[in-house]
C-alpha cells in the first residue's frame, strides 16, 4: 500500500521536468492526481499515469482558472488532500536596471501571483474539509543572490515567505504548509542549454552534479506525506551543498 493511498492531489506545471516527476512520483503513492499545465503536454504527463493522473489546461496566473482547477479536483475526487504549486518560468538574464517591465511582471505573476492563487483557493477548500497539505516549489535562489536573475529569485524569495506565513495562518486548520527548494535541476530545458552554461550550475554544487527530477520529486513526496506531519513553515533545501 502506497504512502498516499486514497488520497487527491494537484501539481501545476506538470507538463514536463519537475512537475511531471513530482505527478508521477504520487502517482506511485497511490493518490489520485490532477496534472496542470499551460500546454496540452499535461495530457502527455496522464498518459503515463497509469490511470491516476488526469490533465488539465490552464493559466496559473489566471484567477478564475486557478479556481476552475481547484473545482475540478474536489468534483473528481470530493476532495482536496495535497497541492503542490510547482509551475515557474525563468527570468531574462539582464543587470536589474535593464530588465525589462514587462519580463519582472511575467516572472512575478507566474512564479508568486500563480502560488498565492493556488494558495487562496486551496486554502479555502482545505479549511472547509478539515486539513490538508500544501507543496510550493521555490528554489536556492530564495536563499542566495545569483547575478542577472533579479526577477526570479524575487519571485522564489515570495514564495517562501507566502509559505511560511501561511504555515502560521492555518497551522491550527490542521493544514501544513511547505516550500522545497531545488538547486538547478537536471530537466530536458537545463539539459538543452550550452554545455559552458550547465558546467557553470555544476561548479557551484559541492556534489559535483546538477539535482535530478528524482532528487526533488522524493523530498515532495516525504513532505506531503504523514511522515513529515509535524513539519509545517518550513523551505527544504535539496541542493548538494550549495548553500552550505
Amino acid at each position: 500500500m502506497g504512502k498516499l493511498e486514497g488520497r487527491s492531489a494537484i501539481v501545476t506545471g506538470a507538463g514536463s521536468g519537475l512537475g511531471r516527476g513530482i505527478a508521477l512520483r504520487l502517482a506511485s503513492e497511490g493518490a489520485q492526481v490532477i496534472a496542470a499545465d499551460i500546454t496540452d503536454a499535461a495530457k502527455e504527463t496522464a498518459a503515463l499515469g497509469g490511470g491516476k493522473i488526469h490533465a488539465f489546461k490552464g493559466d496559473i496566473s489566471d484567477a478564475k482558472a486557478v479556481e476552475t482547477l481547484i473545482s475540478e479536483a474536489v468534483k473528481r475526487f470530493g476532495r482536496l488532500d495535497i497541492l503542490c504549486n510547482n509551475a515557474g518560468i525563468a527570468s531574462q538574464l539582464a543587470p536589474l536596471h535593464e530588465v525589462e517591465v514587462e519580463d519582472f511582471d511575467r516572472v512575478i505573476a507566474v512564479n508568486l501571483r500563480g502560488v498565492f492563487l493556488g494558495m487562496k483557493f486551496g486554502l479555502a477548500q482545505m479549511v472547509k474539509q478539515g486539513g490538508g497539505v500544501i507543496l510550493n516549489t521555490a528554489s536556492v535562489g530564495s536563499m542566495y543572490a545569483s547575478p542577472l536573475i533579479a526577477p526570479y529569485n524575487a519571485s522564489k524569495g515570495g514564495v517562501v515567505m507566502l509559505t511560511k506565513q501561511a504555515a502560521i495562518d492555518y497551522a491550527d486548520k490542521n493544514i501544513r504548509v511547505n516550500a522545497v527548494c531545488p538547486a538547478t535541476v537536471n530537466t530536458p530545458m537545463v539539459q538543452a542549454a550550452p554545455k559552458e552554461v550547465v558546467d557553470s550550475l555544476i561548479a557551484r554544487i559541492p556534489m559535483g552534479r546538477l539535482a535530478s527530477i528524482e532528487d526533488v520529486a522524493s523530498m515532495a513526496l516525504f513532505l506531503v506525506s504523514d511522515e513529515a506531519s509535524f513539519l509545517t513553515g518550513g523551505a527544504y533545501l535539496v541542493d548538494g551543498g550549495s548553500t552550505a
